[in-house]
Order: structure tokens, then sequence, then C-alpha cells
């Protein structure tokens, strides 16, 4: 799963049908924040693998003029080893990229 859910939902990842609904959500969610915050926004739940790529190619195919993920927040060795898709999407997308990190 490329994504955490908003609110605390229990997904397991090998039930589709589950994880779909919970990236829809997600998805959702985070539109709603963009429209509050007075952008045009648009919400998509996406099948494919690396997270980054399906992203990347989501706004080019759509003509986005700017990409905006959320970041986990982790760093040192677990960001290593986990990756992470917001810089992913930043290094490979020729689109301007605002990364939102989680209030403390």
């Amino acid at each position: 799963m490329g994504f955490v859910p908003p609110v605390a939902l229990q997904v397991n990842a090998a039930e589709i049908a589950g994880v779909r609904e919970a990236a829809e959500l997600t998805a959702a969610e985070g539109a709603s924040l963009a429209r509050e915050a007075g952008f045009v926004a648009n919400s998509a739940a996406v099948e494919k693998a690396p997270a980054w790529k399906a992203i990347v190619e989501y706004a080019d195919e759509r003509d986005a003029s700017l990409i905006v993920l959320g970041s986990h927040g982790r760093s040192g060795i677990g960001g290593v080893l986990i990756g992470s898709v917001a810089e992913a999407v930043a290094a490979h997308s020729r689109r301007s990229v605002l990364i939102a990190h989680r209030a403390p």
C-alpha cells in the first residue's frame, strides 16, 4: 500500500476491495483539504506499482499543475530501507511537487 488512511481504518493489504476503499477515502480526504485551501483538486485511487510511477503518470495524463503528497516523515535507516514515495515522485516528475509534512 502506498498510502496511510486519514482515519484509523483497519486495512488488510491482502483484501483488494478493502485497500481500494481505503485508498479512495484517503484520496477524497486529500482533495477535500486542497479544495478548502482554494485549489481545484481531484482525487483518484490507482492500482499500479511502483506507487511513485503511478502518481507521476496520472499527473502527466491529466496535465496537473501541481502534485501534492503527504509525507510519513521517516528518517534515518527506516527512510532508506523503506524508501519514500514522495521523494521518488519529486525526483522523477517534471511537474511541481508539494510535500506536506504531518503537523506535530
